[in-house]
């Protein structure tokens, strides 16, 4: 039975944050399944020569720092409150939580490596699998050697998408070269790879032919949503299921086209019309001056548009349970999480009508082209009365979806890498 190394490296960085990423939600639902796996030999940590090898035990005190700092309880979460009280038309008076300083945060990262490597005098065992979730860093090549001078580690990476190469246009000057470096390295070294669609898959053989790279192994299955660990008892709320609300989760970034949704909101408030409200879950990413500015300054969206970063799961479930619909205007996507976790809470979805979208959601989401404000902006107001049929049949279609299952997922992963 081949032994397995998980690298925590990027999800060690990471648990010190209060708004973590999909792929840091992917990051923590894969250590957390792993954690307790009989073939985890040990956790690794990068470093300049050669990687910190830790116990088996230190992944699942990182997961058990991350859940801690991510989940949470929603009546505990004053952000939650705050943006609950937004929502209901009643004010909420929580003070905000502290936030933790990035000087401390990089203290506390220094300290943790530190330790890491006066803990780390074990070598990795004979032919183990070495797993990395999450790209971290793979464009610095240095954190790597160590496996080019270990030919008998068979190393696994999971690609989410290679959207960077495909739509330069959504990322800062500077990213597709980094990005073409980081994949350089995966190819190079990645003895199989994890994907999560069908689309992705194709795309990756697409990428290793155009290359003239050898084909490897690739394990292809959609990723069980990450809300399924865990229900907070009482999640039933009944005020905020009668309000009027929808949610967009993600990075505000332009290829998740939230200035879309802004500017039906606004269309709507200058027809003298009365939105429901919006709720854009996700903290500022990069390219969305216009976005932001319409968030910061735009009259016409106050009291309409609220931002939330930072929600832990709890209050992520209860927000999405009683939504009208999560909306999800993207440009192009590599999988689609949100949509999994808002269809297996019985949420509507309206999403763009993308290949992987249709993939991912089979016939349970409304699709629309992201560039068809008008079919857009009608689907709103169809959804934001719960009574109406479009409104009623969009719930039942989610109330039917049955998404991966995570115990399956990752019995498939273990039987996977097992037979590299």
């Amino acid at each position: 039975m081949n032994s397995l190394l998980y690298d925590l490296t990027h999800l060690s960085h990471r648990a010190e944050i209060g708004a973590p990423s999909g792929i840091d939600r992917v990051d923590l639902m894969y250590a957390r399944a792993l954690a307790n796996s009989p073939r985890l030999a040990g956790a690794v940590h990068y470093g300049v020569s050669r990687p910190s090898l830790l116990e088996p035990s230190e992944l699942g005190a990182v997961v058990a720092r991350a859940q801690q700092r991510w989940r949470g309880q929603a009546q505990a979460d004053p952000g939650f409150a705050r943006l609950r009280g937004f929502l209901v038309g009643a004010d909420d008076d929580t003070p905000a939580p502290p936030a933790t300083s990035a000087w401390r945060r990089e203290l506390i990262r220094r300290a943790r490596i530190g330790r890491y490597k006066l803990k780390s005098r074990r070598e990795a065992p004979q032919g183990a699998v070495y797993l990395n979730i999450a790209q971290h860093a793979l464009e610095r090549r240095a954190h790597f050697q160590w496996l080019a001078g270990r030919p008998d580690i068979k190393p696994v990476f999971f690609l989410h998408d290679l959207l960077p190469l495909d739509y330069p246009e959504f990322w800062p000057a500077g990213h597709e070269e980094r990005f073409e470096r980081r994949i350089a390295t995966l190819f190079e070294l990645a003895r199989a790879i994890l994907v999560s669609s069908e689309a992705v898959a194709e795309r990756v053989r697409e990428e290793l032919r155009r290359r003239g790279l050898a084909a490897r192994p690739m394990f292809v299955r959609p990723l069980p949503s990450p809300l399924q660990a865990g229900s907070e008892e009482g999640e039933d709320d009944p005020e905020l299921a009668a309000t009027p609300y929808f949610v967009a989760l993600g990075t505000i970034e332009p290829r998740k086209n939230h200035l879309a949704l802004l500017n039906i909101w606004r269309a709507m408030v200058e027809a003298g019309e009365t939105p429901p409200k919006l709720v854009l879950v996700g903290g500022r990413g990069w390219l969305n001056a216009e976005t932001c500015a319409a968030l910061d300054r735009a009259r016409a969206l106050k009291g309409y548009v609220a931002e939330a970063a930072g929600l832990g799961d709890a209050a992520l479930r209860r927000l999405l349970r009683h939504a009208r619909a999560l909306l999800a205007p993207s440009f192009a996507e590599g999988y689609g999480l949100p949509l999994v976790e808002a269809l297996e809470l019985g949420a509507p979805v309206v999403a763009s009508d993308l290949p992987i979208f249709r993939e991912v959601s089979r016939g349970a989401a409304t699709l629309i082209p992201p560039t068809d404000g008008v079919a857009w902006r009608e689907a709103v107001w169809a959804l934001s009365d719960a009574g109406s049929p479009r409104a009623q049949d969009a719930r039942a279609r989610a109330r039917a979806y049955r998404g991966p299952d995570a115990g399956e997922y990752f019995a498939a992963l273990e039987a996977f890498l097992q037979s590299l």
